[in-house]
């Protein structure tokens, strides 16, 4: 079984909100990229998409730290040179990824 870190992370920051305590961030922090960035799959040995939506959600769910700077960082700098688009591979539409950018800062008060 495959499992994404879109659906990880927003169902995950619902139930810490109803005062579940998970153990899965490890696993999530371990699927970055080379560059810092959340890759979309937990998976070993396959190509891992990396998109803007899903960065999003995942800073919904860890908020800024120092693990999720990079994250912070690329997306930042896509809205401010355009490249929103040219980040998401499963999510065409650029108001998902700025619906998510919203959320993730609002709810996480987020300074990046």
């Amino acid at each position: 079984m495959e499992y994404d870190l879109d659906d990880t992370s927003c169902s995950s920051f619902i139930l810490e909100l109803s005062g579940e305590t998970l153990s899965n961030k490890k696993t999530i922090y371990s699927n970055r990229d080379q560059d810092g960035l959340f890759k979309t799959w937990i998976r070993n040995s396959q190509k891992n998409d990396v998109d803007s939506v899903v960065n999003s959600n995942v800073l919904l769910y860890l908020g800024e730290n120092e693990m999720t700077a990079s994250a912070c960082d690329v997306l930042v700098d896509a809205v401010m040179k355009n490249k929103e688009t040219s980040m998401s591979y499963y999510y065409p539409e650029i108001a998902v990824f700025y619906y998510t950018l919203s959320r993730a800062y609002f709810e996480k008060q987020l300074k990046c």
